[in-house]
């Protein structure tokens, strides 16, 4: 069975990458995802949109599709999916209250609304009062779209004018939040500049602490990786000592990160690794981060300290401070 993707410089590079490479780390469970079976993933994932809003390639072009998923392999697989589509990705913040969220699915007109298992509840708070017209709903079913048969995915420029992208919403310091229209031209000309400027690579793994209904954490910390075929790596909420542990644990002394790594070893695709022997190379965030990371080093244990200095420094180590 062949199955075609709407065609973008995202998916013809993924298609491009070495597919043994490392695509999605998820730091909690220490599951990792390489590109090789990602787009297959993704195929699913946009049939299954496709079977449950009864839409063909044609007539969900530029519909508006709502989600609420955790971090991780199958928010990737879902923001790529509705892109595929060439539907327009509305990533929603778990951590709002529903009456916000309801100001966003109405104010987007969302034709769909996905939740991952995590938020199901959360999803169906939302659903049940409040709204115009209410979208239809979909929860994953944690399986992340992993097929055991391997299908053609075929790229395919569509008879329509491109219409996908995303819509992310402002914070509302002055006025209600205002959904803000990102083509999906617009997400691949930024991807295609911070490549250039930041000279990500297919070697680089970069740390993923930001939320991802804000510009930074999407085409910064997700899209430009994908587009490098660098991994990316999940550890959202941001928490410091977690983090400054992730960064060093490729240099402390062996005891000690044996005893670190013991918890995090999981699988690629079915094979066993321990992905936190690998270096981080790439950091993205915001200064507020970057002081309380600064404020903690101060606590940390001799080793600690000493190994984390090592994983920062301009050996290893690229910091955007943006």
């Amino acid at each position: 069975m062949t199955i075609s993707l709407h065609r973008s410089a995202f998916f013809e590079a993924i298609l491009k990458h070495e597919g043994s490479s490392v695509a999605v780390v998820e730091n909690e469970s220490g599951a990792s995802f390489s590109y090789s079976p990602l787009l297959n993933s993704v195929a699913h994932a946009k049939e299954q949109l496709l079977a449950l809003t009864g839409k063909c390639d044609t007539s969900i072009s530029g519909e508006r599709i709502a989600f609420m998923v955790e971090s991780g392999y199958e928010y990737v697989v879902t923001l790529l999916a509705i892109l595929a589509c060439n539907a327009i990705a509305v990533p929603l913040a778990p951590s709002f209250p529903a009456p916000e969220l309801r100001y966003i699915i109405n104010n987007s007109e969302a034709l769909v609304l996905i939740s991952s298992a995590k938020y199901a509840s959360k999803a169906e708070e939302v659903l049940t009062e409040g709204l115009d017209s209410i979208p239809l709903f979909y929860q994953l079913d944690g399986t992340r779209n992993i097929s055991t048969i391997e299908e053609e995915v075929k790229l395919r420029d569509f008879s329509d004018e491109p219409r996908g992208g995303m819509m992310l919403f402002t914070s509302g310091t002055t006025a209600r939040p205002k959904g803000v229209v990102l083509s999906q031209t617009n997400l691949t000309a930024q991807a295609k500049c911070l490549l250039e400027a930041w000279k990500y690579a297919p070697s680089d793994r970069l740390l993923h602490v930001l939320p991802l209904h804000h510009i930074h954490g999407t085409v910064n910390a997700l899209l430009t990786p994908l587009l490098a075929g660098s991994s990316i790596e999940f550890m959202y909420p941001f928490n410091v000592n977690s983090v400054w542990t992730r960064l060093a644990a490729p240099f402390l002394p062996a005891e000690q990160a044996n005893g670190h790594s013991q918890n995090h070893v999981g699988k690629t695709n079915g094979v066993q690794k321990d992905e936190t022997k690998t270096p981080i190379t790439f950091f993205t965030a915001v200064p507020t981060i970057w002081s309380r990371m600064l404020k903690a080093h101060e606590s940390l244990s001799h080793d600690m300290q000493a190994a984390g200095k090592i994983a920062v420094s301009p050996k290893f180590f690229f910091r955007n401070t943006e």
